[in-house]
């Protein structure tokens, strides 16, 4: 995003865009000019790792021009972009199909745009692995800020990573050293964080032979946090799952218990209450989040007493999500071990014995020749503000967005090239999330006139604003709300003084909260 100054009876604003290294620059050698109607744009595609230099040039209504002077900036390279030892492979792209837009790939520590190019990515990258360290669960808010797990961390920062907020790193639920974040984190509609720890639980089985059998099992708890860092709720599986089912489990083990792989839950706000997904159980529970009971399970039948709403539809599976009226989108990976293929699916979860299970629609990973349709781990799948699906393919190594038709209108990898030259399908992508752009909520107010204001809503988000005068004792004299300003539109309002000479003028987000000032003195 560039801006610049505003000037008083100006006709148009144009940003050049070039090289550093080029001294003399002709109208061929500029990369970007971008004609605006106010001094703010949003220029896209620039390469990485390059040095640049820019101006503004602004064309008065009277025909004159005035050139800003240079300014200078850099990107930084990604090791990504190193074609000697990664690909962008894309087989489909349907543009008049699919919004454009950002898809944040988290254990490629990246965003990338509908070309496959990346447009912000982790820096730092000096290893020779690109997963240095594990990166989950990437996402962009309309406030402009992200959150992900790099485990055993939970993060949430500004665009430029500067932290905003950190879970706790102390060990206060699971009483150890540390919570071990893990898998899935997310921001609730009251403000407050939740997140997926993990604790380490020792457990001693006689075996037929009469020896005893020990096994350090993870069990997931689940903790919300206030913005204070503060625990609010918490849920302790140690506390409340039947873990003889883990040791008596059908399912075979060499230890003697099974350990149960928690990777995703999600909040029913209405029946106030958490499903919880565990991925070598098989399984999903409903927490009841005022008494902490597992009020229902779904999924595979552990033991004979395992009292569960029995089902085959899902095995091994990650990412539930809750539609809604107990209808849950779900990335089933299913027993690819046996040779069954992978799916997406939408499944009808009972409330009560009187309800039943059944799939409401289904979609097999192997649905072209560029997939072999089995996902052995990870993998999720988001619904798009247009009704598409976004999936990510988890060890596919492929990320693919359908219509609700099931046709392929868009697909992505980065493959690995190793010192043989060989494509490889190394790199595997947990999760991925779109956005439609870096900046969710970014506007500039400009005084045009002696009492006429101009607010530019260049964010993805359609926004409304609280417009002030602001009194030199700080006061507030005078204040009123705009109508709704629909994304990359303005609005001009004409406030009800002959002079804003000697006020601040201060406009505030409504979205966001956040204030920008312009002057009351004219250029």
């Amino acid at each position: 995003m560039f801006e610049g100054p505003f000037t008083q009876g100006a006709k148009s604003f144009t940003f050049f865009i070039i090289y550093d290294s080029i001294k003399n620059p002709t109208k061929k050698d500029f990369l970007i000019k971008q004609k605006e109607k106010y001094p703010i744009a949003l220029v896209n595609d620039l390469p990485l790792g390059k040095k640049y230099k820019w101006f503004l040039e602004t064309k008065l209504n009277d025909g004159k021009v005035i050139k800003s002077e240079f300014h200078y900036f850099a990107i930084l390279n990604s090791l990504m972009i190193n074609t000697k030892r990664f690909k962008a492979v894309q087989n489909y792209n349907k543009k008049g199909k699919i919004l454009d837009g950002l898809i944040w790939c988290d254990q490629y520590r990246c965003a990338v745009n509908r070309s496959g190019k990346i447009v912000w990515f982790i820096p730092g990258e000096k290893n020779s692995e690109i997963h240095a360290k594990v990166i989950r669960d990437f996402k962009l808010y309309r406030d402009g800020s992200i959150t992900f797990i790099n485990q055993p961390n939970a993060l949430r920062t500004d665009i430029d990573l500067n932290t905003i907020w950190q879970a706790p790193y102390i060990g206060t639920i699971s009483e150890s050293a540390k919570e071990d974040y893990h898998h899935d984190f997310e921001v609730l509609s009251n403000g407050n964080y939740m997140i997926l720890g993990n604790e380490k639980v020792n457990f001693s089985n006689e075996s037929e032979k009469d020896t005893i059998v020990s096994e350090t099992v993870d069990f997931c708890n689940i903790i919300e946090f206030d913005t204070t860092g503060q625990i609010v709720w918490n849920w302790r599986m140690k506390d409340y799952f039947p873990y003889e089912y883990l040791i008596n489990s059908k399912l075979e083990s060499q230890s003697g218990i099974i350990n149960p792989h928690a990777n995703s839950f999600c909040v029913d706000e209405k029946q106030n209450a958490i499903y919880l997904s565990f991925r070598d159980i098989s399984r999903i529970i409903k927490i009841d989040k005022k008494t902490k009971k597992i009020v229902a399970s779904y999924g595979l039948k552990l033991t004979d007493d395992d009292t569960i709403f029995e089902t085959d539809l899902f095995r091994l599976q990650h990412d539930i999500q809750l539609i809604k009226d107990n209808d849950f989108l779900i990335f089933n990976n299913n027993e690819t071990t046996k040779g069954k293929t992978s799916s997406v699916e939408i499944i009808h979860l009972p409330n009560s014995k009187k309800d039943s299970i059944y799939s409401k629609w289904q979609f097999n990973l192997k649905c072209d020749k560029h997939s072999t349709g089995m996902a052995h781990r990870m993998g999720g799948v988001k619904i798009l503000p247009n009704g598409n699906y976004l999936i990510c393919g988890g060890s596919l190594n492929r990320v693919i967005e359908i219509s609700p038709k099931k046709k392929l209108l868009w697909d992505f990898a980065f493959k690995q090239i190793d010192t043989s030259g060989y494509i490889n399908d190394k790199f595997a992508l947990y999760r991925v999330n779109f956005s439609p752009s870096l900046y969710p909520n970014y506007f500039r107010p400009y005084l045009i006139s002696k009492n006429e204001i101009t607010i530019c809503n260049k964010g993805f988000e359609n926004d409304y604003f609280l417009i002030q005068l602001i009194e030199k004792n700080g006061s507030v004299f005078f204040s009123m709300e705009t109508t709704v300003v629909k994304s990359n539109q303005e609005i001009t309002l004409r406030l009800p003084f002959d002079n804003l000479d000697g006020f601040k003028i201060i406009v505030i987000s409504k979205n966001t909260g956040k204030s920008k000032s312009t002057s009351s003195k004219m250029n």
